[in-house]
């Protein structure tokens, strides 16, 4: 299990993460976390159409985070 608070501007405030846990899984715990408190709702009791919300935004945060710009792999053609 790996846990992640963020403030109200989703910046990170703690981390923890337990042995054996995935390698990604700190990434997937705070954007779990900034998607909270965008919303400003816990994960915890939120509900089945709330806890669709939260996991597509986290989806969203955690692939904008780690996707390539331009300048990241070279500009050319058909480089967004």
């Amino acid at each position: 299990m790996t846990i992640s608070v963020v403030d109200e501007a989703g910046r990170l405030v703690l981390t923890a993460r337990g042995d054996g846990t995935g390698f990604f899984s700190p990434e997937t715990s705070r954007a779990k976390a900034m998607a909270a408190a965008s919303f400003k709702k816990r994960t915890a009791r939120a509900d089945p159409a709330d806890a669709r919300r939260l996991a597509d935004h986290a989806r969203r945060a955690v692939h904008r985070r780690h996707r390539l710009r331009r300048w990241d792999r070279g500009a050319g053609p058909g480089v967004l």
